[in-house]
């Protein structure tokens, strides 16, 4: 389960940037952001190597990319297999 939006919020904060500063610096909205901070829009992938540059990390990283499930995560997965 991707968990970028908390990544973002995270990253964000210990940056000290506003959701408007943020906003500016990617060219895009203030609700965008709280939108993906909230989890109910997902970055455009076109901006993750900007939101990854910025925030010092890799992609993968600000995907919060795990080569191995989650008990959590393998639990969400069967129930949606089922």
């Amino acid at each position: 389960m991707i968990k970028i939006n908390k990544v973002i919020k995270a990253q964000r904060t210990k940056l000290g940037l506003t959701q408007d500063k943020l906003a500016a610096y990617l060219d895009i909205t203030k609700p965008t952001i709280s939108k993906w901070e909230n989890g109910s829009l997902m970055p455009d992938i076109q901006l993750l190597p900007k939101l990854a540059k910025l925030f010092n990390m890799s992609v993968d990283e600000l995907l919060d990319y795990q080569d191995v499930l989650t008990k959590e995560d393998a639990t969400h997965l069967c129930q949606q297999l089922s």
